[in-house]
Parts: C-alpha cells; structure tokens; sequence
C-alpha cells in the first residue's frame, strides 16, 4: 500500500456511515526512457472504491498530466468534506493579461465559432468588434525565434466603479480584462483617454504602445449623470411649485 497523501472525514454505506477517506501518492520508475504510447491501471480493489485522482509522467526535464494528454481540464484539490469536493481550476485565465495579436471579427456568431474551436488560445489573441487599430502579423518575429519579454498585467485597484491596472509591453498589444463589456464604462491610458474594444463577445480589451502604462476603467455612465440632472431639476421644480402654492394661499387670506 503506498503512503497516505491526505486524509478527510468521508461517508458512504448504506445506511451511511462516517469513516476516515485517504488518498494514497505513489511513483513506479520505468526501467529506461521510453514513449509512453498507453497506461492502463488495474485496481486491486473493486472499482466503485477505488478512484485514480490524477495520473502524471515525469521526465528529466517535463511534466505531463494524463488531463493535458487526454485534452481534458487540469484540476486541483481545493477542498473535501463528507459533501463537498472542491477543485482548483488550473486551466482558468487570470483576470488581465496581455495579447500581441488581434483578429476583427464581422459578428458574434463568427467569434463563438472561433472560440468554439479547440485551437483557439485567448492568451495568444483576442477577437475584436471594434472595426479599428488591430495589431496584425505580430507574431511573425516570435516564430523566428527572436527572443520576446513576457508581457505583465497585474491589478492594483478593484472596485465595483474603477479598476486601475499596471501593464508593462515591450511591443504593441493589447490589454485584455475578463470583465464585462458594458456601456457607461471608460478608459484612460497614463491619464489619456483610450476607447474600450468589446473582445472574444463578453469582454474588454484597450490598445496599448510599447512600454509601462497605467490603465484606468471607470464607470462613469452618461445616463446616469442626465438622470441625477432631470431628478435635481424635477426636485427644484417641485420645491418651486410648492413655495409658490404655499405663497398664494398666504396672499388670499384676509387679515384677522
């Protein structure tokens, strides 16, 4: 039996009962290298209580997940109780990041076919709406094995009005935040005005030069603005109404 990896509070049976659950970690070496071209496992146990969690083959010098493999999602334990199993998506995109290359896509249904396809990497290019300034070709150089600086984008400043991002490029790209793109928000550049592309259908992208910017979202919604006015206007009209009508019947009544 291996070496226990973790142990948790578990329930099963019928009727159910609480017992210790155990996972177990082990590592077999193969006699020399060799391409592994199939891994089958044969429990010893009967299968309803036996559950490979995750399988990995190593190399000197790489790792390779049986779910990278398999094309399937990389998941980590987070969490286990006798209800619950929580998973670390590792797989997940970070909230901001930078692309160098971008696509104009004539309509929604064309980019969720494009992000449908398995080749798509959002890290590696946004699709754009707005009908300007896409960085085109720029992944030419990377494919001549000139060596490129791994763009930065990371959060400062979180808050449901404003999220102020510092990115760093040493080309021009493109700033990509997983948010919603929805009307009322803006953006500024180092302090000067930028437009917000709608990117990959739901989110929003801001061009950026070379260099380290500052950029700023904040929802500021011209609507909203009107509305306070008309409602601030609609209240000095009413108090003005008021003090009038009370004026007037001040003035029509007799002296006593």
């Amino acid at each position: 039996r291996p070496p226990v990896a973790r142990t948790w509070p578990a329930r099963s049976g019928y009727p159910p009962g609480d017992h210790p659950g155990h996972a177990y970690r082990t590592q077999y070496e193969l006699p020399s290298p060799m391409a592994v071209t199939q891994v089958h496992v044969t429990p010893a146990k009967p299968a309803g209580l036996f559950h490979i969690e995750s399988l990995t083959l190593i190399s000197d010098s790489q790792r390779h997940t049986m779910a990278d493999l398999l094309g399937l999602g990389r998941h980590e334990l987070a969490y286990r109780d006798p209800d619950v199993v929580v998973y670390d998506n590792l797989d997940a995109l970070p909230r901001t990041f930078v692309v160098h290359h971008a696509r104009l896509v004539p309509d929604d249904e064309t980019a969720l076919a494009i992000i449908d396809n398995p080749t798509f990497d959002p890290q590696m290019e946004v699709l754009l709406a707005s009908p300007s300034h896409a960085v085109q070709g720029s992944r030419g150089a990377e494919e001549h094995g000139r060596f490129r600086a791994q763009p930065t984008a990371h959060i400062t400043h979180y808050s449901p009005q404003r999220v102020e991002i510092q990115a760093d490029l040493d080309r021009s790209g493109y700033l990509v935040l997983l948010d919603s793109y929805y009307p009322g928000w803006q953006a500024t550049v180092d302090g000067r005005p930028a437009t917000i592309h709608r990117a990959d259908v739901l989110f929003r992208a801001v061009a950026l030069g070379p260099g380290r910017h500052t950029v700023t979202f904040i929802y500021d919604p011209s609507t909203f603005k009107i509305g306070a006015v008309i409602s601030a206007l609609t209240l000095v009209i009413l108090a003005v109404t008021a003090g009038l009508m009370l004026l007037g019947r001040d003035s029509g009544r007799e002296p006593t």
